[in-house]
């Protein structure tokens, strides 16, 4: 069944780059990154446990039916307002600094917390697992309680997720302006080093391969952005450095289990798909409320504070699904993980297998409708858009983000701090020919 997975993941994206001429679209992106994974963990490297056929069969429902969803976004023909120029001109930097501003903020907040616990002899290590825990009081936590996780998840998270793409692009393709450049650089090393996290770093790597990709091979640029796409490499490498850098701050053997780490966050998903399929928890259904759950958990947080409406008795089960993906599972001779389960895992949590032909479906769909929309538009709001969704693609073999606020909400941010485009194309990005 693997193999089977893997020629059709190949025809489809084959087929998703013969429909539309870039190999950057969304079903070529996608297909072609799970016949990676899936190859990889066919092979069963440093003795993995072995995957059961009937959860190959579940990855290969998910692919056809995120091709499908693909397919049927192309049939619709959406028709956006066409542009004949890129245009990466940011309005107006006013919330967006505004934002970075807070991210700093409250990483310093955090600062005072982390300096508290290393003075007691606390690992960094432990201390990035005080990232994931709150609680009421907040004591021995990051978080700090429940109304400063609010802050963090709804508010720094999203945002610091959303400046990233932003930076990237700005950097790169747009106006270049030094005051928000130095800011959001500030707001992402602030909240890295708060959380003690690598992902911010990861997240800009394929942000900047993404604009390569997209760009480098236009031979309309001009000089000047042409020079700055050709050091992207540099900043690649720069920032791999840095995580790994924060790998070794979190763990004493990283150096040693580095390879097999990398090996682990592509195929380990896989491995924890099947053995969660084999537990009591896929037998929870959650009726689209954990797939969703980044989107609608802040409103019935309101709606439950004011006194207007309780949370739904599904946010118990969701809760408990989540908890029992934390537990470390031994998943070959080496690694030892969590977290991970794939995407499909979690649309099946919803609706068993129709919900992973629906939620596969619907994701399928938004991200080829990002990309039509991207392609037609060709301004910064849209291609930001398209980046966050790659990264949900990409990343959709440890889950699908929608179900963090701190993910999700990215989506949401994007459309309050990120102005509508302007009216004139950049003139100092692309050249004519």
């Amino acid at each position: 069944m693997e193999y089977l997975c893997i020629i059709v993941s190949v025809a489809f994206a084959a087929f998703f780059y013969m429909a539309t001429k870039k190999i950057y679209n969304a079903g070529t992106i996608f297909l072609s990154y799970w016949t990676l994974i899936t190859f990889l963990s066919s092979l069963n490297l440093d003795n993995a446990t072995r995957v059961q056929q009937s959860t190959y069969g579940f990855i290969l429902l998910g692919l056809v039916s995120f091709a499908f969803g693909c397919i049927v976004c192309m049939l619709l023909k959406h028709k956006p307002r066409v542009s004949e120029e890129y245009n990466f001109e940011i309005t107006s930097y006013r919330l967006l600094n505004l934002a970075c501003i807070i991210i700093v903020t409250y990483s310093l907040y955090r600062f005072g917390l982390i300096a508290s616990y290393l003075a007691q002899g606390i690992p960094w290590g432990d201390i990035r697992m005080m990232h994931a825990y709150a609680g009421e009081s907040g004591i021995g936590t990051l978080k700090g309680g429940t109304w400063s996780q609010v802050i963090h998840d709804d508010i720094v998270a999203p945002c610091v997720y959303l400046i990233a793409p932003v930076f990237a692009v700005e950097l790169f393709l747009g106006k270049r302006d030094k005051k928000f450049l130095l800011l959001s650089l500030v707001a992402m090393i602030c909240y890295s080093i708060s959380s003690v996290s690598r992902a911010i770093w990861g997240f800009l790597i394929l942000y900047l391969m993404m604009i390569a990709i997209v760009f480098l091979h236009r031979r309309n640029l001009s000089p000047f952005v042409r020079k700055w796409l050709k050091r992207i490499p540099i900043f690649v490498i720069v920032l791999f450095l840095a995580i790994i850098l924060i790998t070794r701050a979190r763990s004493e053997d990283s150096q040693v289990n580095l390879i097999y780490n990398m090996l682990a966050y592509l195929t380990g998903g896989i491995n924890l798909f099947d053995i969660h399929m084999q537990e009591s928890i896929a037998d929870i259904r959650t009726y689209g409320f954990f797939t969703m759950y980044g989107f609608i958990y802040p409103i019935f947080f309101v709606l439950n504070y004011v006194g207007i409406l309780k949370f739904p008795s599904v946010f118990a089960d969701i809760s408990a699904i989540k908890l029992h993906l934390e537990y470390y599972v031994q998943i070959s001779e080496h690694v030892c993980m969590n977290a991970y389960s794939t995407l499909f895992f979690n649309f099946y949590s919803d609706l068993g297998v129709f919900g992973i032909f629906l939620g596969s479906f619907l994701f399928g769909y938004f991200c080829m409708l990002a990309y039509v929309y991207f392609t037609r538009k060709k301004n910064v709001r849209t291609f930001v858009c398209y980046l966050i969704l790659i990264q949900f693609m990409i990343f959709s073999m440890a889950r699908i983000y929608t179900i963090y606020t701190t993910r999700a909400l990215s989506l949401v941010w994007l459309l309050v701090l990120l102005p509508r485009d302007g009216k004139k194309a950049m003139k100092i990005t692309f050249k004519k020919i």
